[in-house]
């Protein structure tokens, strides 16, 4: 499955994680951390390709999170081998 994240406009590490929240099919007690996502990206069985648009809004707002951010998404693809990120 295709999910596509729009960081258009984003403020703040709350709003990124309530738009992944949004996208993706997240466990109800996702935690709204990079931890959190971490587990919900390395735990998914389905086919998950996330492709994350207006990337550089995102990094305009929150600049070193979404280095973070990235980096947990890339270091849980490399785990699952059902996921894909892309921006």
């Amino acid at each position: 499955m295709e999910y596509f994240i729009d960081f258009e406009g984003v403020s703040g590490k709350e709003e990124i994680h309530e738009r992944l929240s949004s996208a993706l099919p997240l466990p109800s007690h996702y935690g709204r951390n990079l931890d959190a996502l971490y587990d919900a990206l390395t735990e998914a069985h389905e086919k998950w390709d996330i492709v994350f648009l207006h990337w550089d809004d995102a990094v305009r707002a929150s600049g070193d999170y979404m280095d973070a951010l990235w980096n947990v998404c890339n270091d849980a693809a490399e785990e699952n081998d059902t996921l894909t990120v892309r921006r």
